[in-house]
């Protein structure tokens, strides 16, 4: 597993009876009964799809700055979509998945990440923390304290993600 598995791994639910129950658009959004050779399909092409917008992402930003993150919904509406699209010829089903908890998804995620992941993860997040922790320092001013704030909530979110996937053993 890796990292760009642990978003589909909040996708999909398992039905006390054994069916792959597909949740796209939260609870309210529905939920359709799908085969695992479809959710695979599905997995393939969102991990697919987020690589080529991270590394949109990286471009626009080279080229145009921060101003380039205004972009980012434009670049998830397509995901979106996808998710739609492949739902239409989906079953709906009344039954609803067995509820989970915050906890239980965040663990889903560490898990579908793994440790190995995650430490380059940690380590790669806290010294960008680090880097714009320096920029407040030598140069105050909004971008170093968008850069300290979102890579201080990166390392911390990750190293919680680390510490769940390290009790689990995974």
């Amino acid at each position: 597993m890796g990292l760009l598995d642990a978003p589909s791994a909040s996708l999909f639910r398992h039905a006390p009876d054994g069916r792959t129950l597909f949740q796209p658009f939260g609870r309210r959004g529905g939920t359709f009964v799908v085969s695992p050779e479809r959710a695979a399909h599905l997995v393939a092409w969102q991990r697919r799809y987020l690589l080529a917008t991270f590394v949109a992402v990286i471009v626009a930003v080279q080229l145009w700055q921060l101003r380039a993150l205004w972009g980012v919904p434009v670049l998830l509406a397509p995901l979106y979509a996808k998710y739609w699209h492949f739902t239409r010829t989906l079953p709906r089903t009344d039954d609803e998945p067995v509820p989970v908890s915050r906890r239980e998804v965040f663990a889903a995620h560490a898990s579908a990440a793994g440790t190995r992941v995650l430490i380059p993860v940690v380590i790669g997040s806290a010294a960008l923390f680090a880097v714009g922790i320096w920029m407040c320092v030598t140069q105050p001013g909004r971008d170093a304290y968008l850069v300290a704030g979102f890579f201080g909530l990166c390392t911390i979110v990750n190293g919680a993600q680390l510490w769940v996937a390290r009790r689990r053993g995974r």
